[in-house]
């Protein structure tokens, strides 16, 4: 069964490798033996640190995981000495696909960071009208 996937596989535990501080975050959605299937990836660059399935696609679902995935790369780069036990893992900044749910997860979870646009995902959007932009972003209006 895909669900025992063992979430919390991290860079740091196998390379040694210092946490980024500018991180690519996606959600994948696949089907598996026709259920659909979400798939949380935290990345930088080539290198995946985190990934987590996910049974939902909300701010909630969203809140639990990069929690734990935070929590995760912190306690990997703490367990290597990379830092000190009292550094906390917190990104300067993350790059989405523009999914509000996890944009609003990010914002709560690490005050201050920045937040970044796939390219690729918002050329998808160019052709988007004003009234889809005021649907997706009420709080412009």
């Amino acid at each position: 069964m895909a669900r025992q996937f063992n979430p919390g596989v991290t860079v740091a535990h196998a390379t040694g490798a210092y946490p980024p501080a500018h991180i690519l975050t996606d959600e994948k959605f696949a089907t598996l033996n026709g259920e659909q299937i979400y798939l949380f990836l935290l990345s930088q660059e080539e290198l995946i640190w985190y990934t987590e399935w996910m049974a939902h696609t909300d701010e909630a679902a969203f809140n639990a995981v990069i929690v734990h995935a935070l929590g995760t790369i912190e306690a990997a780069a703490q367990s290597e000495v990379l830092w000190a036990p009292d550094v906390f893992y917190t990104p300067e900044s993350v790059t989405t696909d523009g999914w509000r749910p996890v944009q609003i997860a990010w914002q709560t979870l690490v005050p201050g960071i920045d937040l970044i646009e796939c390219n690729l995902h918002g050329r998808k959007r160019v052709t988007a009208t004003l009234k889809d932009f005021a649907q997706a972003h009420p709080e412009t209006s």
